[in-house]
């Protein structure tokens, strides 16, 4: 963006989001000092950065939620001058926080994903980590994510435990309203036009996914095909209403969506024909040489996209009433990359965007600059702004307190 920090103009990769501007917090000069390795590291050359553990892209993601250098670990990289590394040595920001809320849901978090392949796993294949050294993965089909779910209504007297092979029939549907005519008498008015609400949501999402291919996803893994259309930006679409559905059900407060992975191989011919090329070769794009322009401009479409699916998200769930406005209001939505610069692989200055949250204290609508502060101290920020008000996140020497700006 550019303007000052309650006047300001998106750029053409967050325009999409500007129907939620008054929602947002686009924050500026953030630096995933973790993936430096030590506070000295932003100051070295590329190759004596490549002496510490893990490649860039393991770097990137495993430390992006974690907030935690890796390890020294068994994953190596095809050039043999970077030390192998390990999977971060603590949880991440979301199972932090879930592990901490005041009361109980079925789930304790729920993690999804977009083409992100369940095995083959290494640091830049996984975000999401419930203790040292043990990610979890996420459900890239949304039949599955979807049975998970809404076997998981929230019923105090429950009759059966629904069968998934029924999901996918689409025979769950009546045990689930069954559930909810049990529930409705001994809710109030309010909590009742909730729950009529999301129950026409609930059918609207299961007859989308009766219309949905039921194979698994295709591996994205290099050298293997890209999944198409259908299966990619559908199964986003999907996704989404699935995890608004957990959260406006009860099912779980705390969840995430992990599009493919730090070497994603998608490509993304739909948006414009002229894009032949898999997103992460892209990335090595040189974006301020004047010669890349043409790359420059199918990055800022990809990245536009990604937009989308995010503005996407808060409209479904500004959708849903609660409390004195909507679940948008109480819910704080993070949209993360792992870096800035995909070319340099430079972990300083990321690009984060918070979005809704308002009921929770955090002020939107806002362009801030954190003057260069470690994204350990943003993470820490969304703790508390949930209720967790520990002192520190992540490695001590990486987090100085929540980060002010969201304060």
């Amino acid at each position: 963006p550019t303007g000052s920090e309650s006047s300001w103009t998106s750029g053409q990769i967050l325009r999409p989001l500007d129907r939620h501007k008054s929602s947002l917090v686009v924050l500026d000069r953030i630096n995933n000092q973790s993936a430096f390795l030590s506070s000295a590291e932003s100051t070295l050359t590329y190759e004596e950065r490549l002496a510490n553990p893990g490649a860039p892209h393991d770097r990137a993601v495993g430390q992006l939620l974690t907030g935690r250098r890796l390890p020294p670990g068994p994953y190596a990289h095809p050039d043999t001058k970077i030390p192998p590394c390990g999977y971060p040595q603590g949880e991440s920001i979301d199972q932090f926080i879930a592990r901490r809320l005041p009361t109980s849901t079925p789930l304790r978090s729920l993690e999804l994903g977009v083409t992100v392949n369940p095995t083959g796993a290494r640091p830049y294949t996984r975000m999401i980590y419930d203790a040292a050294g043990n990610p979890l993965p996420p459900i890239s089909n949304p039949q599955d994510a979807f049975t998970r779910v809404t076997s998981r209504f929230p019923d105090d007297t429950p009759t059966s435990t629904p069968d998934p092979a029924k999901a996918k029939r689409g025979a769950i549907l009546a045990d689930i309203e069954s559930d909810f005519a049990r529930l409705l008498p001994s809710l109030s008015r309010d909590d009742r036009r909730l729950l009529d609400s999301h129950w026409e949501s609930v059918k609207s999402l299961r007859a989308s996914l009766a219309d949905a291919p039921v194979e698994g996803l295709v591996c994205t893994e290099p050298g293997m095909s890209a999944p198409s259309r259908a299966t990619f930006e559908e199964y986003s679409k999907l996704q989404i209403r699935v995890m608004v559905a957990a959260l406006a059900c009860g099912v779980t407060r705390v969840g995430s969506i992990m599009y493919s992975t730090g070497q994603g191989a998608q490509t993304f011919n739909w948006l414009d024909a002229s894009i032949n090329e898999q997103h992460h070769d892209l990335s090595h794009t040189n974006v301020n040489n004047p010669d890349n322009a043409a790359k420059t401009q199918k990055l800022t479409l990809i990245n536009a996209w990604y937009a989308t699916q995010v503005a996407t998200l808060l409209d479904e769930l500004a959708a849903v009433p609660e409390g004195e406005g909507t679940m948008l209001d109480y819910t704080a939505v993070l949209w993360v990359n792992e870096l800035s610069d995909g070319w340099a692989h430079k972990f300083n200055n990321i690009p984060y965007v918070l979005a809704g949250g308002s009921k929770a204290g955090i002020e939107t609508g806002r362009f801030v600059n954190c003057g260069d502060a470690p994204h350990n101290n943003l993470l820490l920020a969304i703790a508390h702004k949930m209720g967790v008000t520990e002192p520190s996140f992540g490695e001590a020497q990486f987090c100085t307190g929540p980060l002010a700006a969201l304060m």
